[in-house]
């Protein structure tokens, strides 16, 4: 036993205390007393017990797998804990669904993970396993237990696979980090490689991050103006490319990130706070000023270095994400009295900076949310008419009028002679990274939103991977999160902006109430807080979910978008009455609200949609059962 401790000691990475060591030989201890009766059963000499067995992504240990031919048994020991709590419950999901979902040999396999308070006489109420989903019901164990639990479940397992320990030791982890973990992945030090899956989609990725390298090297090397236009689907990773690229450690002084989404700022600055607090020590406060200066809401950012004011910025990478959702000039003159457009406007920032300086702008297709939203083109006619001596880097989809990706297009027409535009390929990003599972989802949403059921059923993904599906019970859909949301997993509802009336079954979306409501804490605060989405009380429209992602997503369909016969109706809601929504700019927006909706789930999603009211006009019944059944004919499953 004493040379088992040791070799922890030495593989754990870090120096364990005289407690830790004792927990330890504690733990193998009661292993070893168990290891005797497993070995009782016919399959025993086949058991494989992994001690320690490192989680990349989470920078922590799982302290024992135990390999059997039949399933994956992820065990987390408290020794002397007299009682099973709710943190250790998270833990060992946690660590079971990283298995589950990022590791090659466990993705087939049944798991089960178990809590073993050592010293506790009550032990939660065992429910039943549930032998249908990949992740069983966390099961608990004391020390005089565990070993009898575990024959049981050996026993009674029906497996059509079999669990080969050798080469499960050896396989890959290609974990899929959300926004948050990837941002404050990239503050401790790795890079993007170390941060997304070995797929199609993490080679893509790093191939666009390395592109933007190249511009910004070639720029300090020339003294160079340099312009790179970022394209690709939701959830393929532009934001983390900008993030990557602003964050790389060679220019690390030199560059900030800049949105037009304030609560995206708001959360990833809060975030990276919390982070470097509990990674450095550092107060809460200068954490904070730390953040705040690398991510910055562009409207104060422009503000604070407007061409006229003579305040030149010190950045030499300056990132804009949802570029195409800057300002036009009308809305710069109403809103801040400026004359000019925002990508005028951001332009001249960027050339007053000496020496040279690369403007990295991401673009999402369809992600034009709100009135005065400039879209790709502006950026176009900014850089022909006024700053043509800037090289412009874009990928072909930013160049090809491809209105369903980019909004337009780079240039209406073949850009001018005199403009230096270099086509990237891999400056855009084309395969899905939030949904990690199923590559189909944003087609599916396309399809739906185009009112094509049948191509919609042609996309519609494996709901063993993804599910979707349809309820008409706002209970129901609740009841469908909780029960799917495990570990630190997040869920949450999630409601369109327009729709108002929603408030007839208490969701509210007014922006009175959300301009008010701390959405940093919906996507942070842990279980227990009243204000973290995983309460599933209050709903973020898409101006607070644009950007960001949760594992599980409850979509509230209002009747601000309702379909006929697969025909788009679209409407926003006025004093008293709802007013239908006929210029094509603004249809537009009120889509891609949906759209985005309807891509910020990682793991599945459900979509609620209300029964209606004959005695309420504004909410009639005719409205909502013409959308789901449309939907249903989409593919999406319906949970009575």
């Amino acid at each position: 036993m004493g040379s088992l401790v040791t070799g922890l000691v030495m593989s754990a990475g870090f120096d364990a205390d005289q407690k830790q060591v004792r927990a330890w030989a504690a733990q193998i201890e009661l292993l070893r007393v168990a290891a005797r009766r497993w070995a009782c059963h016919p399959d025993g000499s086949s058991w494989y017990l992994l001690l320690e067995y490192p989680i990349p992504r989470r920078l922590k240990r799982i302290d024992t797998v135990l390999l059997t031919p039949k399933q994956i048994f992820v065990l987390e020991f408290k020794m002397g804990a007299t009682q099973v709590d709710r943190a250790a419950i998270r833990q060992v999901e946690d660590y079971a669904y990283d298995l589950r979902d990022f590791h090659a040999e466990s993705c087939a396999s049944h798991i089960v993970p178990v809590v073993i308070a050592s010293d506790a006489e009550v032990l939660p109420e065992q429910r039943p396993v549930d032998i249908s989903g990949p992740v069983a019901q966390t099961r608990f164990a004391n020390q005089h237990t565990l070993a009898e639990l575990i024959l049981d479940l050996e026993t009674n397992r029906f497996a059509t696979q079999c669990v080969d320990s050798r080469c499960w030791d050896q396989s890959g982890y290609r974990p899929v980090p959300s926004i948050i973990e990837a941002a404050q992945t990239l503050f401790s030090r790795h890079s993007v490689e170390a941060i997304a899956h070995s797929n199609a989609g993490a080679r893509n990725l790093t191939h666009t991050v390395a592109c933007i390298a190249r511009a910004i090297r070639e720029a300090r090397e020339t003294g160079g103006r340099i312009i790179c236009f970022v394209t690709g689907i939701p959830g393929s990773g532009k934001t983390l490319a900008g993030l990557s690229a602003a964050h790389a450690v060679d220019y690390e002084n030199l560059a900030v990130f800049l949105s037009g989404n304030g609560p995206l700022v708001k959360v990833l600055s809060e975030a990276l706070a919390r982070n470097h607090r509990d990674q450095c020590g550092s107060t809460l406060t200068e954490a904070r000023r730390k953040s705040q200066t690398f991510i910055r809401n562009v409207h104060e950012y422009i503000r604070t270095h407007d061409p006229d004011s003579g305040t030149v910025p010190p950045d030499h990478v300056v990132v804009f994400d949802e570029a195409q959702r800057a300002w036009n000039a009308e809305h710069s003159k109403r809103k801040f009295d400026r004359s000019h457009s925002e990508p005028y406007t951001m332009l001249r920032i960027a050339e007053s900076i000496p020496d040279w300086v690369v403007l990295v702008a991401l673009v999402g297709g369809g992600q034009e949310i709100n009135t005065g939203e400039a879209g790709l083109a502006e950026w176009g006619q900014a850089l022909s008419h006024h700053f043509p001596r800037w090289q412009i880097w874009a990928s072909p989809e930013a160049l090809s009028n491809d209105s369903a990706m980019v909004g337009g297009g780079l240039f209406d027409t073949p850009p001018l002679a005199k403009l230096d535009v270099r086509r990237e390929a891999d400056l855009h990003l084309k395969i899905s990274l939030r949904s990690f599972k199923s590559e189909d989802v944003a087609r599916w949403v396309e399809a739906v939103l185009a009112g094509d059921a049948a191509v919609a059923r042609a996309h519609y993904p494996d709901p063993e991977e993804f599910p979707i599906v349809i309820t008409r019970s706002l209970d129901r859909a609740r009841a469908w999160l909780r029960y799917r949301t495990r570990g630190s997993q997040r869920s949450g509802l999630l409601a369109s902006a327009g729709g108002l009336r929603l408030r007839a079954y208490g969701i509210e979306v007014s922006t009175g109430f959300t301009g008010g409501f701390p959405f940093e804490e919906w996507f942070l605060a842990p279980e227990g807080d009243v204000r973290a989405s995983n309460q599933l009380e209050v709903a973020a429209t898409e101006f607070q979910a644009q950007g960001l992602e949760i594992d599980w997503a409850g979509v509230c369909w209002a009747n601000d978008l309702c379909f006929e016969n697969a025909t788009l109706i679209t409407r926003r809601f006025r004093g008293s009455r709802w007013q239908q929504v006929r210029k094509p700019q603004d249809r537009s927006f009120l889509i891609n609200s949906y759209r985005v909706l309807l891509t910020r789930a990682r793991r599945g999603l459900v979509i609620w949609v209300p029964p209606g009211n004959l005695a309420d006009p504004t909410i009639p019944p005719t409205d909502f059962n013409a959308t789901a059944e449309f939907l249903l004919e989409c593919g999406a499953i319906f949970v009575p």
